[in-house]
């Protein structure tokens, strides 16, 4: 009776630099609310309503500014997050895009594991069995990381051990059982680290950086999915006979 057994190890590293890329971040002037060349914006506190038409009217900004009393202070806060223009951008109709520029490296390695056996029990009984890991983890990088980045985890695994028994020459027996699981682990890196209350935001459920969208302009946050903890188990079992007479076989 004899063992046979074979294992591999795989390790991928692939640190890699993107080609440079752009978004659009908010000018000087935006952030200290001028929003002169772009559509009026209206003062709420002027609203009026028709008593006869029910007309609905207020008055815009002058010359589009807005006073840095109505500022928000979460809104301020989310600025705050921008990085400052490095590049004049490009300007259409008043609308300014494509003015950060960056190169940000990729960290995203690969790990494999394959292992096999074969064993003889007895002349008329083998079993034999595999294994294979396949594991990818990320770390996530950004222009404003830590705000957009995530930390990703993907992880599975095949597994089976398979008992063959020859009964007779003729009859064949093979009992199999399998596993495979998918677990992926993907965490912002802004989880657990205080910012709604950084922001102001005290009605935040979730302790971690929300996701801010603005026309034009980069969004914060993380993406989707932001958090996710998935697990998934499958066993299969099986059991196969078969019966070889002559030319012909029955399973």
């Amino acid at each position: 009776n004899k063992v046979f057994f074979f294992f591999a190890d795989e390790r991928v590293i692939q640190h890699s630099t993107h080609a440079v890329s752009f978004i659009s971040v908010p000018t000087p002037a935006m952030r200290s609310g001028n929003f002169a060349g772009l559509a009026p914006i209206y003062n709420p506190a002027t609203q009026t309503v028709d008593p006869a038409t029910g007309i609905v009217t207020r008055q815009a900004f002058p010359n589009n500014q807005i006073p840095s009393s109505l500022f928000d202070p979460v809104a301020q806060a989310i600025q705050s997050y921008y990085p400052q223009p490095n590049l004049p951008g490009t300007v259409v109709n008043g609308v300014t895009t494509n003015n950060y520029d960056y190169q940000l490296p990729s960290i995203s390695p690969k790990f494999k594991y394959f292992g096999r056996f074969d064993a003889d029990i007895t002349s008329n009984n083998r079993l034999t069995g595999s294994a294979a890991w396949n594991d990818g983890p990320s770390i996530g990088t950004g222009p404003v990381c830590p705000l957009n980045c995530t930390v990703s985890d993907i992880f599975n695994t095949n597994n089976q051990l398979s008992d063959y028994w020859t009964i007779t020459p003729h009859l064949i027996n093979e009992a199999r059982i399998g596993f495979m699981g998918e677990y992926d682990l993907i965490t912002p890196d802004t989880l657990g680290k205080g910012y709604p209350a950084k922001l102001g935001l005290t009605l935040g459920k979730a302790d971690v950086f929300p996701a801010i969208s603005i026309t034009n302009v980069y969004g914060l946050g993380p993406g989707s999915p932001s958090i996710a903890n998935y697990k998934e188990n499958n066993i299969d079992m099986s059991d196969q006979m078969t019966l070889v007479k002559g030319r012909h076989q029955l399973h």
